[in-house]
């Protein structure tokens, strides 16, 4: 009865050593790109300088500021790759839904970069292109920050599973509503190449 107590005692501490195992991997500064994987929510909240558009055209010269929230999922593969969907809204236009693919990168002291793939060979190649900047926590959550010029935005995200929960396509584009509208910026607004930050759709 002595051993089998012994041998319970053991397994037990197995167990917990193995669950407690991918929190001290982050903990220790140890993370890899197999360190986000799987399927993870989020919320977001923040605001982006924007032109404003005027009669005929984009005024670059004249900037307002629109405050706007995002909701939505994250799904990794562990490998680098990302399908992100969510559901935005702001105080200059009604929310809208979209979805699209990223990339991401996961550094040895738990920072890393998820950025959206666009279609822009240019931009899609470019290390600092649109996204986020986030830090792994030890409890499977992470906090992150826009990468987008003129936009502070902060978030965070939680795991909801340690899978994803559908086949993530390698190297695709956004698949948007209305164009490039909505996923990288506030509804209403698109990401222009040419400035690096929101504009006007």
């Amino acid at each position: 009865m002595l051993r089998n107590r012994h041998h319970q005692a053991l397994l037990g501490l197995f167990v917990i050593s193995m669950a407690i195992a991918p929190a001290a991997q982050a903990a220790d500064g140890a993370c890899g790109i197999d360190s986000l994987k799987g399927r993870y929510g989020f919320q977001a909240s923040g605001r982006v300088d924007v032109p404003t558009r005027g009669e005929a055209r984009i005024d670059l010269s004249n900037v307002e500021t629109v405050h706007f929230s995002q909701v939505g999922t994250i799904e990794t593969d562990g490998e680098g790759h990302a399908s992100i969907k969510m559901t935005g809204t702001g105080d200059k236009a009604s929310p809208a839904t979209n979805q699209g693919s990223a990339v991401y990168t996961v550094n040895p002291d738990c920072t890393g970069t998820i950025r959206f793939l666009v279609g822009d060979p240019e931009a899609d190649a470019a290390e600092k292109g649109p996204g986020y900047a986030f830090v792994l926590k030890p409890d499977n959550t992470f906090s992150f920050i826009s990468t987008i010029t003129g936009m502070v935005l902060t978030g965070s995200a939680w795991q909801i599973t340690d899978t994803a929960s559908e086949l993530i396509s390698v190297g695709t584009q956004a698949t948007l509503n209305g164009g490039q509208c909505n996923l990288i910026c506030p509804p209403g607004y698109w990401f222009y190449f040419g400035t690096g930050s929101c504009i006007p759709c």
